[in-house]
Parts: structure tokens; sequence; C-alpha cells
């Protein structure tokens, strides 16, 4: 499947780069609208680390944001969730969703 190069949250676009980081997976800039994932890592690991930084992108579109700490807890718990529900789900993903 290929990569995703944007993502449009709240009317906001955010482009998405995959590149070399230095300790992470992930990361997101949010003034510059900019969700970046690792390169160096595996294709599962940056579909986690993609779907972990777009929640971090919909917390602050929809200003809900707060503590770092919070906010990193708050953003993986949700992806952790959402990715186990889709993936044991795949036909409850495609009907939300919409197939591709």
């Amino acid at each position: 499947m290929k990569q995703p190069e944007k993502i449009k949250i709240r009317g906001n676009v955010y482009k998405i780069l995959y590149n070399p980081i230095d300790g992470f997976e992930g990361l997101i800039t949010y003034d510059e609208r900019l969700i970046t994932i690792s390169n160096e890592i595996s294709s599962e690991r940056a579909r986690v680390a993609l779907g972990h930084e777009i929640i971090h992108a919909v917390m602050y579109e929809y200003d809900f944001t707060g503590v770092e700490m919070q906010e990193e807890l708050i953003a993986g718990t949700l992806w952790n969730l959402l990715h186990v529900v889709y993936v044991s789900n795949p036909e409850v993903k495609g009907f939300v969703f919409g197939k591709p």
C-alpha cells in the first residue's frame, strides 16, 4: 500500500514526510502542519507512528492539548485502542471509513 503524503484534519492539510529522525519514530510540527515519520523503521512501526501523530494533529486542531506528558499518554492510548479494534475488524473499518 502506498504511503500517504498528506492528510486533511478539520480543513487543514498536513504534509507527511518519510525521513530519518534521530531518537523518534514520528514527529509533528504543528505550526508547519507537518508530520514526519522515520524511514528507518518497519512498515508496521511506520503505520503505528503515523496513526499516533495523526491523533496528535486531531487533538491540536480541536484544541484538546494539555501538559505534554498527558497529551502523549492520551494520544498513545487512543491510537492503540483504535488500531486494535480496526485490525481485528477490517470490515468495520471499511464500513466506517469507506473502502479505498
